[in-house]
């Protein structure tokens, strides 16, 4: 068995893969459906599935991020079950900016190692 997690720290996740999002759907990025499985089952999209018992969750995104709503919505859900859930959204930023060696990039990472350490 594998000891559940102390925190978490995600870049930009999708979190419905149902294609409910609108601002995935408003900026037509891509359209995708995964192999084998429903949309809507937990296993591919977390924001369909019981959110009660998850560790502290930092999610990192940007108001140009075709995930921006996923996010949101997330956040939100996770907050409604009780659970600690941050949301971080970040103006004018590219998807996964925090890979890039900029300011912005540097300071989402800082945070982010913050977030772990206060939880860990």
């Amino acid at each position: 068995m594998v000891d559940p997690a102390d925190a978490v720290l995600a870049f930009s996740p999708q979190t419905d893969v149902t294609l409910q999002s609108p601002s995935l759907l408003k900026r037509l990025i891509f359209a995708f459906m995964m192999h084998q499985g429903r949309p809507d089952d937990p296993c591919l999209s977390p924001l369909h599935g019981d959110l009660s018992q998850l560790p502290p969750v930092l999610i990192q995104t940007s108001d140009h991020d075709m995930f921006e709503d996923d996010c949101v919505r997330f956040i939100n859900k996770m907050n409604a079950f009780d659970s600690m859930g941050t949301l971080q959204i970040w103006p004018g930023m590219l998807y996964v900016w925090q890979a890039f060696d900029t300011p912005e990039g540097n300071a989402a990472l800082v945070d982010g190692a913050h977030f772990l350490q206060r939880h860990s």
